[in-house]
């Protein structure tokens, strides 16, 4: 009797899981740049940016001095995070009294885009970078605040090069 039961009971436990996973929730477009609709509050004219060739755009809001950041070097930045329609998602300059993220350029600890982002900069700099999703988060964002596929947008406040 036990045998009969688990034999019937197994295919229908296969088939909830599999219909488990089909979903009539938001689909999230993978949008091109011409595409995205920034927000009248980020002030984004496409315009004013460079598409650099890792596939992110830039515009440098303030000049910086000294060395360059580049591969290899630790770094400190303070930044804004925002979402294309508007919404701060993250930042180091909220008034909390964070300190700034430290990174190693090139090393995988953060997201490509916002990585790349730093390269070139100089301290004192102030950048703002457009990362498309595959240099974000892509489809399965860490935090509920970003949707899937989103196009992001910080402002990197370059303040030490460390080595």
């Amino acid at each position: 009797m036990k045998r009969f039961t688990l034999t019937r009971l197994f295919p229908a436990v296969i088939v909830l899981l599999l219909l488990g996973g089909c979903s009539d929730g938001p689909t999230f477009p993978v949008l091109q740049f011409e595409e995205v609709q920034w927000a009248p509050s980020l002030g984004i004219d496409p315009a004013d940016f460079t598409e650099l060739p890792s596939g992110i755009w830039v515009r440098d809001d303030q000049e910086g001095t000294g060395a360059t950041v580049a591969v290899g070097n630790y770094i400190r930045t303070h930044y804004r995070g925002f979402l294309t329609d508007g919404t701060r998602f993250d930042s180091s300059l909220d008034g909390s009294g964070r300190p700034p993220l430290a990174f190693t350029v090139g090393s995988g600890e953060m997201i490509q885009g916002f990585d790349r982002g730093a390269r070139g900069m100089q301290v004192g700099g102030v950048r703002t970078v457009l990362i498309p999703s595959f240099l974000g988060y892509g489809s399965r964002p860490t935090s509920s605040a970003i949707p899937p596929n989103a196009w992001l947008v910080f402002e990197i406040h370059l303040v030490e090069i460390v080595s």
